[in-house]
């Protein structure tokens, strides 16, 4: 259930994203982001991989969840202070 809504986040995200990239640099902002993604993910696989090895598969997956938690829970706070700071300029712009 939890990884259903992390993923329904991703909407909210890029709907964020899309509305402060202008125009003409969305093609190549996503470029960037979407390869920076598969970066990091590429990353955490061999970084899971060796942990796995040293310690085993359960305490890696119990450990990987507890910092995706964390993480989220980090840029959802700091998304939410960012987004409160830039409407009342956006506000302004419009009026």
């Amino acid at each position: 259930m939890l990884s259903g809504i992390g993923g329904a986040y991703q909407l909210a995200a890029n709907a964020a994203f899309v509305q402060y990239v202008p125009a003409e640099r969305r093609a190549q902002a996503f470029g960037l982001v979407q390869s920076g993604l598969m970066a990091v993910q590429g990353i955490g696989i061999l970084v899971g991989g060796f942990a796995a090895e040293r310690l085993g598969p359960e305490p890696v997956v119990a450990l990987a969840g507890i910092a995706g938690v964390i993480s989220a829970a980090v840029l959802a706070l700091v998304w939410t202070e960012s987004r409160d700071k830039t409407a009342p300029m956006r506000a302004e712009a419009t009026a």
